[in-house]
């Protein structure tokens, strides 16, 4: 029941209990769930060595960080127990936090699959109720698979390895009924492999989750980060204010200054830049220290003290890239793409390999237009030529975008074409796959950019083409966010037609005719206003024009420019 205080209360009122092995073993695992470490392995000492206080100890080894120690104990253990679920499933726990995912997911397979074929088989057949009711499960049975575990666990490694259409797809096969049934860390990690697509929704669940402990522990950490990212300051703001002894407790020292920094940006930016500048160069002095202590243990050959070194260089890296992003974005908000890449060029000696780095070094050389293309190509096309082999979908849309202009900027413009038509094969067996949308707008997105450019520079007919096709299939592309920016580029052409700039030809009139009419039918149930991120509704066709609405009125205009 979860009340490890009365229980240890009870064992010590009792002093026949006290003098029992079993008891003691018994007494130590409440120390454990209680989190009184100390006190759990002192009492693991005075027992015999079984492979009870053997797990038990293992245990504790793994609640204090040491996987590696705890990873052999339970290895030990289940090589002569042989395959217990719970066992495996904290094998698996161990090499997932050293970064050894494929040997964590080896044994997650294992247990889901075992887990998979118990939930199937006689003893515990899910029984639909009825169509609109969930399915029920046998708990006691499902608990015993450790199969919910397993899965979070995968879900938890795709994650981390940027898999988030398979994380999702893992999701899916959760064995859970009603909304009810929902464990805390299965509806923490359902909103966070969906946020992207339901943020409000996402973080919602994870208020929840921070107001109805028991919780997991990356809960209050995740939604801090989420409202950063989504530029939901004051909501940001308000959770620092409101719980300042868990952000204490939960954060490092070091992510801790850089959250309350990143909410000071909006508010004080020069103060901010002074904090984050001082906080980059304290990390960044860390991280070169850690290089140089890999380095010398290589030469050592010491393996063990290399994966523990290793690993706190990925976590010093994982905190030290969003303080630099940051601090580069101060001065990309205010156009000084200069110093930008200045800032960035301090510590390449550090950074060349990431690839957070890489393509916002090349943006910040984009930028600056004139004779930088070719240096901003050379960044570009250095990170997406590791992606060309079937994986260009995980490069960021706008960087192929930019690349693309880029090489149409100095007249290379058969590599924009060949590396366009690259990623429209990558997007269209993604889609044959049924691999779903966090990729199927890639080519849309680089089309638009490029199209945009195109009418900038005053070839509306080869811009406009661009747009149009940009949106096809109508039914999967056009929404409110690409419809901005295609009805710009038309409406720019309306301005610069009735100033009498340029001139309508007979067949761009035509595919804008066709273009409009096509949208007109697939935008009928699609609002055309961009609803901000967290402002808790979403626009309503009663409330705003839909897309059809506006196509409509374009369409007027550009037949009363013909008739002009």
């Amino acid at each position: 029941m979860g009340k490890y205080q009365e229980a240890e209360e009870t064992m010590e009122r009792s002093l026949q209990l006290q003098q029992q092995e079993g008891s003691q073993f018994l007494h130590a695992k409440i120390k454990f769930e209680k989190g009184d470490l100390i006190g759990s392995k002192d009492l693991l000492k005075s027992l015999s060595k079984t492979q009870d206080v053997e797990l038990g100890q293992a245990a504790i080894l793994s609640m204090e960080g040491k996987y590696e120690e705890a990873l052999e104990k339970y290895s030990n253990v289940f090589h002569i127990i042989g395959f217990r679920p719970d066992v495996a499933y904290s094998i698996a726990h161990c090499h997932y936090r050293l970064d050894q995912h494929h040997d964590a997911l080896v044994i997650l397979d294992e247990i889901i699959l075992r887990g998979q074929q118990i939930q199937g088989s006689d003893e515990a057949v899910p029984t639909a109720i009825s169509s609109h009711m969930a399915i029920t499960i046998d708990k006691s049975a499902l608990q015993n698979t450790f199969l919910i575990e397993a899965l979070n666990l995968k879900i938890a490694v795709e994650y981390d390895c940027g898999k988030i259409l398979q994380a999702r797809q893992t999701w899916n096969t959760m064995p859970i009924g009603r909304d009810e049934d929902i464990d805390a860390v299965s509806l923490h990690n359902q909103a966070i492999i969906h946020i992207d697509d339901d943020t409000d929704h996402g973080l919602s669940k994870l208020i929840y989750l921070l107001n109805n402990p028991p919780l997991p522990s990356e809960t209050f950490m995740n939604l801090i980060v989420l409202c950063c990212k989504y530029d939901l300051d004051n909501q940001a703001a308000d959770l620092v204010i409101e719980n300042r002894q868990l952000l204490q407790l939960s954060l490092p020292t070091a992510l801790n200054e850089f959250l309350e920094t990143y909410i000071l940006v909006k508010t004080s930016t020069d103060e901010a830049l002074k904090r984050l500048e001082r906080l980059s160069v304290i990390v960044a002095q860390n991280i070169r220290k850690l290089k140089k202590k890999v380095q010398d243990i290589k030469k050592r050959g010491d393996d063990k003290a290399l994966r523990r070194a290793t690993k706190t260089l990925s976590e010093s890296m994982q905190l030290f890239v969003p303080i630099l992003m940051t601090q580069t974005k101060i001065y990309w908000d205010r156009f000084d793409y200069r110093s930008a890449e200045e800032t960035l060029r301090i510590v390449e000696d550090i950074c060349n390999e990431s690839e957070a780095w890489q393509i916002n070094m090349a943006h910040a050389i984009f930028m600056q237009q004139g004779d930088r293309y070719d240096d901003a190509i050379g960044y570009f096309a250095a990170l997406i030529d590791r992606k060309k082999n079937q994986r260009l979908l995980e490069v960021s849309p706008i960087a192929i975008a930019n690349l693309c202009v880029a090489y149409i900027m100095v007249k290379r413009n058969d590599e924009a074409e060949t590396l366009l038509k690259l990623l429209e094969q990558q997007e269209e067996h993604s889609q044959y796959n049924n691999e779903h949308d966090l990729q199927s707008h890639h080519s849309c997105i680089v089309n638009l950019v490029i199209g945009t450019l195109y009418c900038e520079r005053g070839n509306f007919d080869f811009g406009i083409d661009r747009i149009c096709k940009s949106l096809q299939p109508y039914e999967e592309k056009l929404g409110a966010d690409t419809w901005y920016y295609a009805k710009l580029c038309l409406l720019t052409l309306i301005d610069k037609t009735s100033k009498q700039m340029v001139e309508i030809s007979d067949n761009l009139t035509q595919s804008i005719h066709s273009f409009l009419d096509d949208v007109y039918v697939h935008g009928v149930d699609i609002s055309a206003a961009l609803c901000p991120v967290g402002d808790g509704h979403t626009s309503s066709k009663n409330q705003t024009k839909c897309i059809s609405d506006e196509t409509r009125i374009l369409k007027h205009i550009f037949l009363e420019l013909l008739v002009a």
